[in-house]
């Protein structure tokens, strides 16, 4: 379909901040904008039912979405020519029309744009829960409340502080406690060593082996049974899910173990054809002459995703990974973030755990476990506590 709004100075902007700075152009190829069916309706017939029939019918869309699909949800994309094709990508019409027409109602009766009102500000009809609900709020743009503006202009550092200080006032932990906690950080520092890994992860030899679900974690409610075989042998070592007191070193041990993961990967395909380095990962034709693409997300700075890597078989999105590093081999309360949790629900097979032990040494390995969501509701993966946002 043809643009519904791009002008002629909008394409030209595209150009110059398009990858190659160029607005010089052969011909137009292609401009692909999209609209919603009756989305004026919501403008001229306002009212609460069709208002939170839309933001319903926008979640319902980005259910069953990949990541990837989601951004393109969003966007047009327009190509031109210039010796070769190229791509660039802006707003869709029905985003910006979303963005600055007032259809939210407010929790004091008001109808308003998302610009205008922060999402705590939002009537509590619409359902601002999940992985689809916190992407269209992103998109929509929002008026970033007074927190959100003081976290934005702080470094990771004092993020990270800010989000354990919340965490630590939300647990009902008393002065008293919490006094002594403190008292026993001062006295951790004096002691504290630096992590050396003997080796760096792209001299550490790759070992990977299968996860072996554990026998004994209980059922969650509305799942079924596993059935017990006559003579079961001994239960292996558990893979423990939850958030654990924070060592000194997560980051680099963490950084070491994506790394170490990434290695992994690109022996998985060190036998295809043309395997080629990117900014984030790389590309590679596999055996099976397939198109591979690996993304490390975090290899400049940490995205906050829920997942480490990704892999893209072909275009589509195939696997999403998130990795675990652990300085032993023996069981260990290994955390996982809300945002990681939801993405484990969400993407179900689709999302892998890929628990590194031993990091830092020749001894280290690689546990790939799939669908861990499914596994703990089917009783085959341990987790201790579970917090609920209520």
């Amino acid at each position: 379909m043809g643009s519904l709004h791009l002008s002629y100075a909008d394409k030209l902007e595209l150009r110059k901040n398009s990858l190659w700075q160029d607005d010089r152009l052969s011909y137009e190829v292609s401009v692909n904008d999209y609209i919603i069916d009756g989305l004026d309706m919501v403008h001229t017939n306002r009212n609460k039912f069709v208002s939170c029939f839309l933001w319903g019918q926008l979640l319902q869309n980005l259910r069953d979405l990949t990541p990837t699909q989601i951004t393109d949800f969003f966007r047009g994309a327009y190509s031109w020519f210039y010796y070769n094709e190229k791509t660039a990508y802006f707003d869709a019409y029905f985003v910006d029309k979303l963005r600055q027409s007032q259809w939210l109602l407010t929790k004091h009766g008001t109808w308003a744009s998302p610009r205008d009102i922060t999402v705590t500000e939002l009537d509590d009809s619409y359902d601002k829960s999940g992985v689809g609900a916190h992407e269209l709020i992103s998109r929509l743009r929002f008026k970033p409340d007074l927190e959100e503006q003081l976290v934005a202009q702080m470094s990771e550092e004092d993020r990270e502080k800010f989000q354990i200080t919340k965490e630590i006032l939300n647990s009902g932990i008393s002065p008293e406690d919490l006094r002594g906690v403190l008292e026993q950080i001062k006295n951790q520092k004096l002691s504290t060593v630096v992590w050396n890994p003997q080796l760096p992860p792209t001299g550490a030899p790759i070992n990977i082996v299968p996860h072996q679900p554990v026998s004994n974690a209980p059922v969650q409610p509305n799942q079924p049974p596993i059935p017990k075989p006559p003579s079961p042998p001994p239960p292996p070592k558990p893979v423990i899910i939850a958030p654990p007191p924070v060592p000194t070193n997560r980051k680099e041990i963490g950084k070491w173990g994506e790394e170490y993961v990434f290695e992994a990967l690109k022996q998985e395909y060190k036998e295809g054809n043309n395997l080629e380095l990117t900014d984030f990962g790389f590309k590679v034709v596999s055996r099976s002459n397939e198109n591979v693409e690996v993304i490390w997300l975090n290899k400049e700075s940490d995205t906050g995703k829920g997942y480490d890597l990704i892999v893209k078989v072909d275009d589509k999105d195939m696997r999403y990974i998130e990795v675990k590093t652990k300085q032993s081999e023996d069981p260990d309360l290994v955390a996982m973030s809300g945002t990681q949790w939801e993405c484990a629900r969400e993407f179900g097979d689709l999302y892998w755990l890929y628990v590194v032990s031993n990091a830092g040494n020749d001894e280290s390995k690689i546990t790939p476990i799939q669908n861990p969501h499914k596994l703990w509701g089917e009783g085959k993966l341990y987790a201790h506590p579970v917090n609920i946002k209520l």
